[in-house]
């Protein structure tokens, strides 16, 4: 078992697992800065989506998840810890944006996931490890049918991908149920919980492993390769990226039958989508000889009791895919 550690509660908060050790390490490194996903959200009609009723949803999901309320502590160092917050200011994590009435309203979405993908959310430290920002329509619209956008960002190390997905129909759920006259709605700030934190991605899902890798791990650490050049000196400090976004819109008719075709090829969508990407790189890089694509992979399908998957948390692992220029083969054999 991992070695716990009480925070000032007294509840014994885990350590981080290995793999969230990894995700901590390549935010520090400034490597990533969010995993995330936008929704619309059309209410019930007569249902205004303000601040007070955001701001009540949120503080409801806080009480009921212990990975809204924690941060980082010493991301930087060797063995960095995770600590319950005692209280969140609402204002500082949840942004709102009202259109105007001639803004381009996916102009402003997609300038947004620019702006947040290009830079890091936040002092890990200090505040919790996620961000939203809430598109509210001009004035002048009915929220029910113009619907709101909201974009929930999150760290690696408490939410991938899927996990971001899933966060909208959490919220969907509260929004029927939260009170817009309560405290947090006029007052936000919320008290976290004393809660425990969700099992991390090792103690769920079980990784054999044979002997020869144990021993081929052990030999690769006695005797490591010699490397020419390798840097032995002080961190190297990454430098800045901006990222591009593109919105595609697809109807269902498409997708289904996208998925069916995956289907039968004995493919996934994912799959798919990376091997266009190998070659549309390979148009636009004539120069090079072979690219490489990074492919996800969800471990969600390992954990054998269903009920047991945590709503948030990283699971989600990778391989490198290289394709080369003179050995291409038809589309769907290299999905």
């Amino acid at each position: 078992m991992l070695f716990k550690q009480k925070d000032a509660s007294g509840l014994e908060l885990r350590a981080p697992g290995p793999m969230e050790k990894w995700y901590i390490a390549l935010h520090d490194q400034k490597q990533f800065h969010a995993a995330g996903a936008t929704s619309r959200i059309h209410p019930p009609p007569t249902t205004i989506l303000n601040q007070a009723v955001v701001f009540a949803a949120f503080g409801k999901l806080i009480s009921q998840y212990a990975a809204l309320g924690i941060r980082l502590e010493g991301p930087s160092e060797r063995k960095p810890r995770f600590s319950r917050l005692p209280e969140i200011d609402l204002t500082k994590v949840v942004e709102f944006v009202q259109l105007s009435e001639d803004a381009d309203r996916d102009a402003v979405v997609r300038a947004n996931l620019e702006s947040k993908y290009s830079s890091p959310l936040g002092d890990f430290e200090t505040t919790p490890l996620w961000r939203a920002v809430v598109i509210l329509p001009p004035t002048s619209s009915d929220h029910s049918e113009h619907g709101v956008d909201i974009t929930f960002y999150v760290h690696h190390t408490i939410g991938d991908g899927m996990a971001a997905c899933n966060f909208p129909r959490l919220l969907i759920e509260t929004l029927s149920t939260v009170d817009p006259a309560s405290k947090v709605a006029t007052e936000p700030i919320v008290d976290v919980p004393i809660l425990p934190l969700e099992p991390e991605l090792e103690s769920l899902v079980k990784f054999s492993m044979s002997w020869s890798f144990v021993l081929g791990s052990f030999w690769k650490e006695w005797f490591p390769r010699k490397r020419e050049g390798m840097w032995l000196g002080p961190p190297i400090k990454s430098g800045s990226f901006e990222a591009g976004h593109i919105n595609r819109v697809y109807s269902p008719t498409i997708v289904s039958a996208l998925v069916e075709a995956c289907r039968t090829h004995n493919t996934t969508v994912t799959s798919l989508l990376s091997a266009i990407l190998a070659r549309e790189l390979l148009v636009v890089l004539p120069d090079a000889a072979s690219v490489s694509v990074g492919l996800p992979i969800s471990l969600r399908r390992f954990i054998k009791t269903p009920e047991s998957v945590p709503t948030f948390g990283s699971f989600v692992a990778s391989v490198t895919v290289e394709t080369a220029r003179e050995t291409q083969g038809p589309l769907w054999d290299s999905a």
